[in-house]
Parts: structure tokens; sequence; C-alpha cells
């Protein structure tokens, strides 16, 4: 790769010189004209292929999960058949999710954050807020209202209302899908036995 300075001496020593004329920017200008207007376009477009080629990297780089990250599969749990404790222990022992919950509703329900780097999916989406609630445990904080009920567990992904419903349905999950925000965000809802 080459390096250009755009300097008034590396402007003189292509041969051209500064002047008022045509296309010149005057006496003392830092322009710089690398041999025929071709080479100079020729090299700007290997550069910007370049660049291009590296920033699309980049993108999706970014979007794939970095190798030290874990993933792991909810739709197990997701079958309606458990209880809020029994769903969401196993998370915060082996720290899938932060252990003080980012939300707690009125209605007591929990939500809890996937920790960092934690790739929780439940039927193919990636999981936005994990939530639980059992009566009388100790890992759930009580809401200011009347509990949803005595056990509730479920997840917040990201996808559409109807993608998530369709997918749960085809792995057998009874779970009530509830459209949160339209489009974006779906809860998947079990009340436990």
């Amino acid at each position: 790769m080459e390096t250009f300075t755009l300097t008034r001496n590396a402007h003189l020593a292509t041969g051209h010189e500064t002047g008022a004329g045509a296309g010149h920017a005057g006496a003392g200008s830092s322009s710089l004209t690398l041999g025929s207007g071709l080479d100079w376009m020729e090299r700007l477009m290997k550069i910007s292929a370049t660049y291009a080629w590296v920033t699309a990297l980049a993108a999706i780089a970014a979007g794939l999960p970095p190798v030290s990250s874990y993933a792991y599969s909810l739709d197990p749990q997701l079958d309606c058949r458990s209880n809020a404790h029994a769903f969401i222990a196993p998370l915060l022992k082996d720290q899938y999710i932060d252990p003080k919950p980012m939300r707690v509703e009125a209605n007591s329900v929990n939500a809890f954050r996937p920790a960092h780097g934690s790739n929780l999916t439940a039927f193919g989406f990636r999981v936005y807020a994990v939530l639980g609630y059992k009566h009388d445990d100790a890992l759930f904080k009580r809401g200011d209202g009347q509990p949803v009920t005595d056990s509730a567990y479920g997840v917040v992904v990201i996808g559409p209302t109807e993608s998530v419903e369709a997918h749960a349905r085809r792995a057998g999950s009874g779970a009530v899908i509830h459209q949160v925000v339209p489009l974006l965000l779906t809860a998947i809802f079990c009340r436990g036995p």
C-alpha cells in the first residue's frame, strides 16, 4: 500500500508547478497531482475498494458472537411444565443472567438481563430479558401490586410476534405468546404448575 503525502514539495516533485492557471489553486497550494488523472483515479479506486472490504468484513464480524461467548437455548424449559425457580436458578448459577433483576413489575414479575456475552436464545430468537416469579422464593423480589400467579416464567425475545408464535408452536410449546413492542419484542410466558 502506498502512502500519499499532500505537500507542496510532493506536488513539485511530480513535475507540476503551482500557478494561477486552470485547475490550480495558486502559489503555495497544497494540492497533489499524481501523474495523469487516470493514474490518480485508479489508485483512489484501489484504496476505496480495500477500505470497502475492510468495512464489510468488520460489519460481518460485529454481527457474529465472539469466540469466547457461549450460547444456550431455552427451548426445552419453555414447554411450560416447570416452575419459575427451576427455570431461573440454573441460569443464575451458571451466570447466564445477572443476579439482580433489571426491573420488577407491580405484578411481581422479575425481569433479568442476560449476562454480557451469554447469547441466550428461545426458539431461534435472541433473548432480550428473562422473566420469572415464584411466591415466597428468595430468588425473586415482590412488586407493589397483586402477584401474577404463584409461579410464572418466560423470556422476552427480539422478533415479531407471529414469527415467534409459529416457531414456539412447531417446537410444541404451549406458552402464552404476547406482543411487547410491535415487530420488535415478544414475550413467551409460562404459568407454572
